[in-house]
């Protein structure tokens, strides 16, 4: 199917069920995951039932036209698997990328539609003027005229510089999802390896140790997460 696969699209909506069922905690959490991806999977089997109908009837006419059918549920899929108010950001991010016709895998490759290593460096570019982007806030932050400015002009001023810094951290960790699903890496599964290899930078006092800049350096019983992102995308 041309730019289309909802079987696909089905079964990650079942694993999205099943990973509410094991994974929330809160009652209230559970019942809006379980809604969710119950509605996702209606959603994908009517998706189903309809293209394979309209398919089928294609087919029997004198002109039939595939590709119109394809495309108008490539649409379709787009917009209704958008997660609105859910959190599960790796559903929002397939959506996005369907959205704007960039790859969208569901395994890893390096088969991404150009180049790997071309690939690559159009995002290290891109990412690099979005990392810039973060002199001007620190610029803000460094301004020394709050002596100048009434108490409400100095909330309203950190206000906004807290919402730059929000917009920024945001728009960096969507480029990097939306980069990782075009090679099939599913950057949320890769998180748990690494925050879960973190755990284990303590020092041999069980207390953290600081570089320079405050980032917590590796202790003597680090685990590496290689080991396990490579089970994961094996």
């Amino acid at each position: 199917m041309k730019n289309l696969d909802l079987a696909q699209h089905y079964m990650d909506a079942k694993t999205q069920l099943d990973a509410a069922y094991n994974s929330a905690i809160e009652p209230n959490g559970l019942n809006k995951a379980r809604e969710f991806a119950e509605n996702a999977i209606a959603q994908a089997t009517e998706l189903l039932i309809s293209i394979d109908t309209e398919i089928a009837s294609e087919r029997h006419s004198e002109t039939p036209n595939l590709d119109a059918v394809l495309e108008k549920y490539n649409k379709v899929v787009s917009v209704t698997l958008t997660p609105g108010d859910c959190n599960d950001w790796e559903i929002a991010i397939i959506a996005m990328n369907e959205m704007y016709k960039l790859p969208v895998n569901h395994t890893p490759t390096l088969a991404v539609g150009e180049d790997a290593a071309l690939r690559l460096k159009k995002f290290i570019t891109t990412l690099l003027k979005e990392i810039d982007e973060g002199d001007l806030i620190k610029d803000d932050l460094e301004r020394d005229d709050e002596e100048m400015l009434s108490d409400e002009e100095i909330t309203k001023k950190q206000l906004g510089i807290l919402t730059d810094l929000a917009d920024w951290f945001a728009d960096i960790i969507v480029y990097c999802m939306s980069e990782a699903r075009k090679f099939g890496i599913p950057l949320d599964k890769v998180m748990q390896c690494v925050m879960g290899s973190n755990f284990t930078k303590l020092g041999a006092d069980g207390k953290p140790i600081y570089d320079e800049n405050g980032k917590f350096l590796k202790g003597p019983n680090f685990v590496p997460p290689e080991a396990a992102i490579k089970e994961l995308l094996r």
